[in-house]
């Protein structure tokens, strides 16, 4: 992992440990690390995050972007490390005196909140390919295929090149889990997306703001339209033309 991630992260722990303690503490900004470059290799998962889906012979590739505990003026985040640990449950009741062991678990993610991103996402602001492949080759596949992603530290929207948030999800009888998850995450101006067989080298498919830029660069210019002439206009001349054909031109003299 980048050094300028870690740094950015662990800054980020520090403030928001220091805000639990005392919410009147001040909060630094760190923005010595605004604008400086990175790569993250994040690996592919089955159905979430930089994810990998199997069906009928094709191997689906994607980004899901996380957006709880964000709100910080991105579009989402890619997460690229998650540890999760249970706790020692405990017997919830509720209020009908019904009891059930809750299960407690913990979980830190880190991850890179797009601030902003090459174009050509999906309408879910997503990036994704399909390969055909059999099984056996699409599983080894699954393991050397990465989510590249670059591009350089910037803002969140509260002046922090990094921030924490909590996903706090309570128990309730149907579903007795007491978890908080904290996710921390990094703003970025993200440059790159692909999807590289780290095996190979090969890059399987790309998106960039370079790429965007020479598009536009070498787009050719709109096509200029002709004057369109009214319904009633053309009405007018099919009319005069049948006049004409039937009784011949007029004299202009009269």
């Amino acid at each position: 992992m980048p050094a300028v991630i870690l740094n950015a992260l662990d800054v980020a722990g520090v403030n928001y440990d220091r805000h639990w303690r005392d919410p009147f503490a001040a909060i630094p900004n760190y923005d010595v690390l605004i604008g400086t470059p990175f790569k993250v290799q994040v690996p592919l998962t089955q159905g979430r995050n930089a994810f990998w889906i199997y069906d009928d012979g094709k191997l689906k590739l994607g980004v899901s972007f996380m957006s709880e505990a964000v709100g910080q003026g991105s579009d989402g985040l890619v997460t690229f490390s998650s540890a999760e640990t249970q706790q020692r449950g405990y017997v919830g009741s509720n209020a009908f005196g019904a009891t059930r062991r809750v299960g407690v678990y913990r979980r830190h993610t880190d991850g890179v909140a797009f601030v902003s991103k090459p174009e050509g996402a999906d309408k879910l602001g997503s990036y994704g390919l399909e390969i055909p492949a059999a099984g056996p080759q699409a599983k080894a596949l699954t393991r050397s295929i990465k989510l590249i992603v670059e591009g350089k530290v910037t803002k969140l929207s509260d002046g922090h090149v990094a921030a924490c948030g909590p996903i706090v999800n309570s128990p309730t009888f149907d579903a007795p889990y007491d978890s908080i998850n904290t996710v921390c995450f990094v703003g970025a101006v993200v440059t790159r997306v692909a999807f590289v067989n780290t095996t190979t080298g090969e890059t399987l498919k790309e998106w960039s703001v370079a790429k965007d830029a020479m598009l536009k660069a070498t787009a050719p210019p709109p096509a200029s339209r002709s004057p369109v002439r009214s319904n009633a206009g053309e009405e007018a001349d099919r009319v005069s033309a049948l006049l004409n054909s039937a009784f011949g031109a007029p004299d202009p003299g009269h």
